[in-house]
């Protein structure tokens, strides 16, 4: 347990020691500095988004590569089971354990892909939260199947109930890549 404590405490000084310095390394572009920009700087006035809610509600779209739809639609759902008070979240920098539910479909009149759910691991400094998650899922699509899926999500609060993000991810065992982009809300 004390590991398991010692290494989330290095992943947080970490993530705020790279966002304090917020200088954009060589070679990404400008869309690319703009993004790491946009995701490493922090506006203490959205502090409340995540602080203050335990649910998450988000729409967006991922690319499967290599998966059954190569382009899907998202709607996911998580809530917060364990969220530290406001009396605990002073300085800004907190974590969250999560259960999340995620439905894919292949369109807006499309068929269902997939439904999965999980669990997720949460490091919110201000206005940003790096999310970790381990989902479950079946396919609806062709032949059905049992898949596990992990990945990485950041989601940035754009408002006091609103944030935007993006995430990578992989299933397997078909080894695909899941590349994502969301908006979503607190309450």
């Amino acid at each position: 347990m004390r590991k398991k404590l010692i290494a989330v405490a290095l992943l947080a000084m970490s993530f705020t020691a790279l966002a304090q310095t917020n200088v954009p390394p060589a070679g990404l572009g400008d869309f690319g500095n703009t993004l790491l920009g946009y995701f490493s700087s922090f506006n203490t006035n959205y502090d409340s988004t995540f602080r203050d809610n335990s649910f998450d509600l988000w729409t967006g779209a991922s690319s499967i590569q290599g998966g059954r739809a190569p382009l899907v639609n998202d709607i996911g759902l998580s809530y917060d089971v364990w969220h530290p008070t406001m009396a605990q979240t002073n300085s800004g920098t907190f974590i969250t354990l999560g259960l999340e539910g995620v439905v894919r479909n292949s369109g807006v009149a499309g068929s269902l892909v997939s439904g999965q759910g999980g669990i997720n691991f949460g490091v919110t400094v201000h206005d940003t939260r790096l999310e970790i998650y381990g989902d479950g899922g079946t396919y609806a699509t062709g032949t059905a199947g049992l898949f596990g899926e992990v990945g990485l999500r950041v989601k940035k609060a754009v408002g006091l109930h609103f944030f935007l993000g993006v995430g990578a991810g992989a299933q397997f065992p078909r080894n695909s890549q899941v590349f994502s982009a969301f908006g979503g809300a607190t309450f």
